[in-house]
């Protein structure tokens, strides 16, 4: 939180504060997780690892467009495909394309397993 309240841009610092579980008040304002990986994501749009936690919350509004939970594993994916932890969260929503190639849920838990 420190490092928040003097550089309140940091990306992975807001990730960070996500995976903590939120919380503290910063600028007057108190963060759910959700709310953190939001943040990092308006920062940082192309973070993996914030997009795959974001799913895990649920999903969100990033800059006025919703997201799903495999919306965001999907973005997660996008650039980044090796995430075990975005394809097997993929592969529990059912699977999905990423890179204009779709892959079923058994697909994407097989891509999770070589990865880990």
């Amino acid at each position: 939180m420190k490092a928040l309240a003097l550089q309140p841009d940091l990306s992975m610092a807001w990730n960070n504060l996500g995976w903590n579980g939120g919380g503290g008040i910063i600028d007057g304002k108190s963060y759910s997780a959700k709310a953190c990986y939001i943040k990092a994501l308006e920062l940082q749009p192309d973070c993996a690892t914030a997009w795959n936690s974001l799913g895990t919350q649920g999903g969100g509004t990033i800059d006025g467009k919703s997201y799903s939970s495999k919306d965001c594993y999907t973005k997660a994916l996008e650039g980044h495909p090796r995430q075990a932890m975005a394809w097997n969260n993929l592969g529990t929503e059912g699977g999905g394309t990423v890179d204009g190639k779709f892959y079923s849920s058994r697909d994407c838990c097989i891509h999770a397993l070589k990865l880990k």
